[in-house]
């Protein structure tokens, strides 16, 4: 949709009537804006399935395209009229409701109405844009691998970390080395003191 819209808004038809209708500018960044950002709602398709951040997102800007649609429409419906309005040589009814129809009361209604549209649609897309930074945030944290590190644990405690064992570390030690530890088990107390900081 929204490259159909960028292709509306680029043509020659459209471009002439916004020129006729004094909304030139206005049209041109209304398409350079969908144009912009029409890469965004590509990129946000592909992960909508795993945000629905993203879908909400989405279904947001496409509200929004549809909205520019309709204004495409707008223009089509009088680029129509304009060009069945145009009168046949020597035809002097044709010709008067032509100036009527071109004349400056329908061109400043038709004008503000156009341009009151456009600068809502930008408006509404400029909303969106903001909320773009923060469901791209989303949308990065959720597609890269988070890797979630388990503490690894062990039974070495640094000496000096160690206060007032050392006799119950050397009875262990001992113990370890006699050669008839497996036979005589012995129970060694480790009673230790509680501090307070």
């Amino acid at each position: 949709t929204a490259e159909k819209i960028i292709w509306g808004l680029g043509s020659a038809a459209v471009k002439e009537i916004a020129l006729l209708w004094g909304v030139k500018d206005e049209i041109t960044e209304l398409e350079n804006t969908i144009s912009t950002i029409k890469s965004v709602l590509l990129d946000a398709e592909e992960k909508q399935a795993h945000n629905h951040q993203v879908r909400n997102w989405i279904k947001r800007l496409q509200s929004v395209v549809h909205e520019a649609d309709d204004l495409m429409d707008d223009f089509s419906t009088e680029t129509l009229r304009r060009s069945s309005a145009k009168p046949m040589l020597g035809d002097h009814i044709m010709t008067k409701q032509v100036r009527t129809f071109f004349s400056g009361s329908n061109q400043l209604a038709f004008r503000f109405k156009m341009g009151h549209k456009i600068r809502e649609i930008k408006k509404k897309l400029a909303a969106i844009s903001n909320d773009r930074n923060f469901v791209l945030e989303v949308r990065n944290e959720e597609s890269g691998v988070v890797r979630r590190v388990r503490e690894e644990t062990h039974s070495f405690v640094p000496q000096e970390e160690v206060i007032g064992r050392e006799e119950d570390r050397l009875a262990i030690i001992q113990l370890l080395l006699e050669g008839e530890f497996e036979e005589n088990l012995s129970v060694i107390p480790i009673v230790g003191v509680t501090t307070r900081n």
